[in-house]
């Protein structure tokens, strides 16, 4: 029990219930931290799992946590953020939509205090073209909508991807909870980026000693 489940104090703890002898439980507590000891340093996983990866099917780690539950939005989002003016009127966000200059489908708009206004994407832009009432209006007047979705630096990475779930954006901007400003931006990229790193983690998996001579080979 203390190797093949690798619960040494549940396998001692047992067995000296089964027997009622109390001198055996240095012995047995010996005995089990070494099983248990020898199945983590030579072994991928537990047993009772080993046999069903040789097999092909897959398998996670035994203990794992969601990396989307433990990563903050801070940790993942960029914070170098490519945004637009809201003194940038709606003609000239027409032609920088049309121009080569634009790498984004959707970009945030900000204030001169760096403070969040709105986001303005290509979509707004098609509906703007040919409308001279609005090529003179500034952004700011146009995209000032208080049901933007918005994340905060201290939220888990899961709140940021149920919320791009709810909303259907794949860009939240995070924004400082007491200033307004625009902190940085998160996109669907950089949620499959921290679930590729986790998934990488998880194949370069190798028992203790296994790897450690690898690193010295290389």
């Amino acid at each position: 029990m203390g190797g093949t489940m690798r619960a040494p104090l549940t396998g001692t703890f047992f067995a000296m219930e089964i027997t009622g002898d109390v001198s055996t439980l240095v012995p047995l507590l010996a005995a089990t931290v070494v099983a248990y000891a020898v199945t983590v340093l030579l072994l991928r996983r537990s047993i009772l799992t080993e046999k069903i990866a040789r097999r092909g099917q897959h398998i996670t780690r035994e203990y794992g946590v969601d990396p989307f539950e433990l990563c903050r939005a801070r940790e993942i989002m960029i914070s170098d953020v490519d945004t637009l003016p809201g003194t940038m009127t709606v003609g000239e966000a027409c032609d920088f939509f049309a121009s080569q200059q634009k790498t984004h489908r959707i970009y945030p708009v900000v204030d001169a205090a760096g403070k969040l206004v709105g986001v303005v994407s290509s979509a707004d832009a098609l509906l703007w073209q040919g409308n001279r009432d609005l090529a003179s209006q500034t952004l700011a007047e146009n995209v000032t909508d208080g049901s933007v979705p918005v994340g905060h630096p201290d939220d888990t990475v899961a709140f940021i991807a149920d919320l791009m779930l709810s909303t259907g954006d794949g860009r939240i901007p995070i924004v400082d909870p007491t200033l307004g400003k625009l902190c940085g931006l998160i996109a669907r990229k950089d949620l499959l980026r921290l679930r590729s790193s986790y998934r990488s983690a998880e194949l370069d998996r190798r028992p203790y000693l296994t790897a450690g001579s690898k690193r010295k080979s290389r």
